[in-house]
């Protein structure tokens, strides 16, 4: 513990990082009461600065390491999303919603009127208990105009 002259009495101090005004990184002691500065800047070499600067090290390393953790459950649950998704698509139920889409439709594109190929989800918030509302009859090109949309962000 250091004396801190704003608060005149010894205060908890930490070491904190600070960035100067000419954009330069120091190392100093600040009071855990008043939040000021005790004392000067300390050395890169100072040996609470070094074990500041390994725990950061390590922060930096485990938030790697979660952030590499999750991107791999994201893609996993996007993988079984994609398969579930494909064998929807081979269900009684989506063939009897697709014909019933078609049947609206009158076999035609309800984007441009060229005959229709492929029902496309206006959402997937529902998939598996869509809405018929929330399925167009569209041809080819619309199909890919909206989806090469989509994928190309």
């Amino acid at each position: 513990m250091l004396h801190c002259h704003r608060c005149n009495n010894t205060a908890p101090t930490e070491v904190r990082s600070m960035v100067t005004a000419n954009n330069v990184r120091q190392w100093c002691y600040q009071c855990q009461l008043c939040g000021r500065r005790v004392g000067g800047f300390l050395a890169k070499r100072h040996p609470d600065v070094l074990a500041l600067a390994e725990m950061i090290d390590f922060d930096k390393q485990f938030r790697a390491q979660q952030l590499r953790a999750h991107q791999q459950f994201l893609e996993e649950q996007n993988k079984q999303w994609w398969e579930w998704y494909a064998n929807y698509l081979k269900s009684d139920n989506w063939r009897d919603k697709r014909q019933q889409v078609f049947r609206r439709s009158g076999g035609l594109c309800e984007d441009c009127g060229a005959p229709a190929m492929q029902v496309h989800h206006l959402s997937y918030e529902h998939v598996g208990d869509e809405l018929l509302d929330e399925l167009m009859a569209v041809c080819l090109d619309c199909h890919e105009q909206y989806h090469g949309a989509r994928h190309a962000n």
